[in-house]
């Protein structure tokens, strides 16, 4: 997970983006949707939480959201720095 989400890895994707959001727009909207997909999965697969092949983006965040709000609930309940 750590090489994945590297700050090289995600810098050349980004400008790769922005590379192309003058010359094919459609694809660099396409590829913004897979990393954010694929960040999702990611995430949701180190923490053992499935998913359905079906669930489109915002499935997948509201997930990822859950489980942040859940993270967090646990530290304050805690008292977690």
């Amino acid at each position: 997970m750590k090489n994945y989400f590297s700050s090289d890895y995600l810098s050349k994707k980004i400008d790769l983006m922005l590379q192309m959001q003058v010359s094919n727009p459609i694809n660099a909207i396409g590829m913004a949707k897979e990393l954010i997909e694929s960040c999702c999965k990611t995430i949701l697969d180190e923490k053992g939480i499935t998913y359905s092949k079906n669930d489109d983006v915002p499935q997948l965040a509201d997930k990822n959201a859950l489980l942040i709000a859940f993270f967090l609930d646990f530290m304050v309940t805690h008292d977690t720095p």
